[in-house]
């Protein structure tokens, strides 16, 4: 009961300094200005593929990078943020992602708030799990995690660090493979989602190869998600690698875990619209449905709150969160060549 009192004072303390005002006008402008980008880039793109110019795979370069924005608005609609309507949040959300990026808003909604659930508990029967920490034929994210691996794909993970910026930049089209499978599944209940699939691959395949070839089609599309995949995972990787994870008697994590297991990325001001205002994650995950453009005004007197309580409250530079990503990693990959395989 104290620690619920706890947080209401905080609540109060940051109402006060606006930090729960709708965000809904923010959000318009932005998706305007964001869709409005995206459809020029795509133009131009065509424009020059057709003239067989270089400056084609700039407007590709800077298409990808409004899909992620977009992206970040169907990951904010999945928290109920971008309109007081859930129907327009979700649709929203169908756009930023089935649309601009070709795979499932729904399952990005199911599978996105079970982590903010169970944020950073670990793969346990009979409890639930943070699906971030589910095991994975690639990596091992924790010692437990690589411990359970066997043969050939336990000898590939005491290597993880090294292939790690190899595998990152395939990371939306496993994003695309799980989603149209879960379309797939769900074709019944998801047809405008489907249908905007399908309005992707027509506007970066299909019409590609129609006016050029197959091969300039491939290859543009083959940036385009090079590019959205090291970005969305420049976006929510440094959140959590590397964080202490929820003690195993725990069925979920406390507010305070949700503080001391998240990471912050210290940036200024004018950036927090390209980060999606992940950069404020301690802030995020405390309070996951304020806009991105009041986090900001949390921050201090979260760092203020989180001192006077004795809460660690994680903040780094990016290329330091980058660094914790990588390391851990490196030392999971470490950990699983000098150990002995558990599981034989």
């Amino acid at each position: 009961m104290k620690q619920n009192v706890i947080l209401e004072e905080l609540k109060i303390r940051l109402s006060k300094a606006g930090f729960f005002k709708p965000s809904t006008t923010y959000y318009a402008i932005k998706c305007t200005i964001i869709i409005l980008s995206y459809c020029s880039f795509y133009c131009l793109a065509l424009y020059f593929s057709e003239k067989g110019e270089y400056s084609q795979y700039l407007y590709i370069i800077l298409c990808a990078l409004s899909a992620t924005l977009m992206g970040g608005i169907g990951h904010d609609a999945t928290h109920n943020v971008v309109h007081s309507n859930r129907n327009i949040n979700d649709l929203f959300g169908i756009i930023g992602f089935s649309l601009f990026n070709g795979t499932s808003y729904r399952l990005w909604h199911n599978v996105h708030n079970q982590h903010h659930t169970f944020t950073q508990i670990k793969p346990g029967s009979p409890k639930k799990c943070d699906p971030d920490l589910k095991d994975n034929a690639w990596f091992s994210s924790y010692k437990e995690s690589g411990d359970r691996k066997t043969g050939f794909v336990r000898k590939l993970h005491k290597f993880q660090g090294y292939y790690f910026p190899v595998i990152a930049i395939f990371y939306v089209f496993a994003l695309r493979a799980e989603g149209i499978n879960f379309l797939i599944k769900n074709k019944k209940i998801l047809v405008i989602e489907i249908l905007s699939v399908l309005v992707h691959n027509v506007l970066w395949i299909i019409i590609p190869v129609y006016y050029f070839d197959i091969n300039t089609a491939l290859l543009n599309y083959l940036l385009f998600t090079i590019i959205t995949s090291l970005y969305f995972l420049l976006l929510f990787l440094p959140n959590h690698a590397g964080l202490e994870y929820v003690k195993d008697e725990q069925e979920y994590p406390s507010w305070k875990d949700q503080i001391q297991n998240s990471r912050n990325i210290r940036l200024r001001k004018i950036f927090d619209h390209f980060y999606c205002g992940l950069n404020f994650h301690i802030e995020h995950h405390l309070f996951p449905g304020v806009g991105v453009n009041n986090l900001r005004k949390g921050s201090k007197i979260m760092k203020e709150f989180c001192d006077e309580q004795g809460i660690t409250y994680t903040e780094v530079g990016l290329f330091d969160g980058i660094k914790a990503v990588l390391g851990n990693l490196f030392n999971i990959g470490r950990y699983l060549r000098k150990t002995k395989n558990k599981n034989v």
